[in-house]
């Protein structure tokens, strides 16, 4: 669901690009990391490309465990973190914890390396609006 709601906001036309299991922190993988590129398509030098969005997702069964957030929210930090101590010049990054159909939106700025939630627990569908603008929102940020 995330990656056609991501491939939506940020689409490969925009110079934006979702990869999946990119990242590694910690043993393991990003679910998705979203890029955009500073450069023509084509370019792999690192420095035309600038990651911004972390997704990290688990499956609906955990969306009413408490336990579950905690442990994305923590695994979203640790991949925030990893970004945070690369040459990518980007003051904040984004991140996206979704159980299910419920998600929370997070901000990490990279010089004080913490991560803040700045969205109550949303459903996507009930709080469509809501979600969108917050991509929105996140999009207006990463230029």
């Amino acid at each position: 669901m995330w990656m056609t709601i991501l491939n939506y906001f940020y689409p490969v036309t925009d110079s934006y690009s979702h990869r999946p299991e990119h990242l590694t922190a910690t043993g393991g993988f990003t679910d998705i990391t979203s890029v955009m590129w500073l450069e023509p398509h084509g370019y792999t030098d690192e420095d035309t490309c600038r990651p911004f969005l972390i997704t990290q997702t688990k499956a609906s069964a955990y969306q009413n465990r408490d336990s579950e957030w905690r442990e994305g929210a923590r695994q979203l930090g640790e991949y925030l973190h990893a970004l945070s101590g690369t040459k990518v010049k980007r003051k904040w990054f984004w991140g996206i914890l979704a159980i299910g159909t419920e998600v929370e939106f997070y901000v990490c700025n990279r010089y004080d390396d913490k991560l803040n939630c700045y969205t109550e627990r949303l459903d996507v569908e009930r709080d469509a609006q809501a979600v969108r603008r917050f991509l929105n929102e996140i999009k207006s940020k990463t230029k």
